[in-house]
């Protein structure tokens, strides 16, 4: 795998889930906040609701938050996971090309 391509669709499925997920928040709050609460076993998100109307900025600042640091978190673990590259010697390059 390549490790800029991966960076970017991973980037780019978390951004579009984002989206849907705030969308939805959007339409329907409080059926979002059930399914919430029920999907993390209780947790109350209805804390996090501030009452303010929600502007692009919080939109959008959260979206690009997530698009750069899922980025950066796949280009280093894909780094990381790559096997060390070793120099070739000059008798290993002689070798091989007698072979």
């Amino acid at each position: 795998m390549k490790p800029f391509k991966t960076g970017v669709t991973l980037s780019a499925t978390v951004v579009l889930f984002y989206a849907l997920c705030t969308l939805v928040w959007m339409i329907a709050p409080e059926p979002f906040m059930n399914f919430m609460n029920s999907l993390f076993h209780g947790l109350d998100f209805r804390r996090l609701q501030t009452g303010e109307q929600v502007s692009w900025w919080s939109v959008i600042y959260p979206a690009f938050v997530f698009a750069v640091w899922f980025f950066a978190a796949c280009i280093l673990c894909m780094v990381a996971q790559q096997p060390p590259r070793r120099k070739l010697t000059q008798a290993r390059r002689l070798y091989d090309r007698k072979a």
